[in-house]
């Protein structure tokens, strides 16, 4: 079983356990009786128990500590009534535009599923959406050729590994050498291109910011190690001048071109991208990571 299996376990159990008692509990009943720290000797227990704590406050589960006046113990306690959400009551109107997203979404989109259980949750006691809304939610599609059960799982793992910022490893195709070579990677950000989406991050091997296209994973995408954190997200980290780079600089970069512009031209490609390369005595000069898209460009300014 995997590291991120056991601790969901883990976690999960931990939950259960504290809304099922109505008695504050010691550490010592959680790891007796919750599944994932019985077999644990008592440091592995107090890290990963510190640990599941951290996380589930984190993420708003409303686990509350206080210590025994007169045992010196720390006292555990959950009420399930604090856990659950204020009821949602939603419109028919509201409701019927939330599935026209789901139409949208569907086959397009890493999270339509639990979308798909969200307002399934969301519209018990009502009629059941046995056909689109709206009209529009029969016609519109948003084109993502791209788009896979295999994507949709490595875009999961990405979202996960920049959340958690856990360094992964994977395989990736790269287009320019017609090769795939095995990457260490710190997430930062995913963005969407054209339809396409691309993850930003530190590649640990060239020691530099690196984008890949996440359609050209190969394979698993694996955490590097059992660590809860491997990095920080820099401070000076921006996602926008790497969200608006060419197509033909998305990746590593292999070359520089030299393209011949017209007076007519050499001012608006010089605005336009001239944060991506520069316009001297008539050539436009920039670097590019895929010489077809570059070509690409080129032919669609004649």
């Amino acid at each position: 079983m995997s590291h991120d299996t056991d601790k969901l376990i883990r976690q999960l159990s931990l939950v259960a356990f504290l809304m099922a008692e109505r008695r504050a509990v010691t550490a010592r009943d959680i790891k007796g009786n919750v599944e994932g720290y019985q077999e644990m000797s008592d440091e592995a227990f107090a890290r990963r128990f510190y640990s599941d704590r951290a996380e589930l406050i984190a993420l708003g589960v409303p686990l509350h500590s206080q210590r025994d006046e007169y045992t010196g113990e720390e006292l555990y306690t959950m009420r399930s009534e604090a856990y659950f959400l204020p009821q949602l009551d939603l419109r028919d109107d509201e409701l019927a535009a939330l599935q026209t997203a789901l139409y949208l979404l569907e086959g397009k989109f890493a999270y339509a599923e639990p979308l798909r259980l969200a307002l399934q949750n969301l519209a018990l006691g009502r009629p059941g959406f046995a056909e689109a809304p709206t009209d529009t939610a029969l016609r519109v599609e948003v084109l993502d050729p791209e788009y896979s059960a295999e994507l949709a799982g490595r875009l999961g793992k990405l979202e996960g590994a920049i959340s958690k910022q856990r360094t992964v490893k994977f395989n990736y195709w790269s287009i320019s050498r017609d090769s795939e070579e095995e990457r260490a990677f710190n997430p930062y950000a995913l963005f969407q291109d054209n339809g396409a989406w691309y993850v930003v991050g530190q590649d640990l091997v060239r020691e530099d910011i690196r984008t890949f296209r996440v359609s050209r994973i190969r394979g698993d995408i694996r955490f590097a190690t059992r660590r809860e954190r491997d990095f920080r997200l820099p401070a000076e980290f921006e996602i926008e001048p790497y969200r608006d780079r060419p197509p033909w600089q998305i990746g590593d970069l292999i070359g520089e071109a030299r393209i011949e512009v017209g007076d007519d031209t050499a001012w608006w490609v010089e605005r336009t991208y001239g944060e991506h390369g520069r316009v001297e005595d008539g050539v436009f000069v920039t670097k590019y990571s895929n010489a077809g898209q570059l070509a690409s460009w080129i032919v669609r300014q004649d």
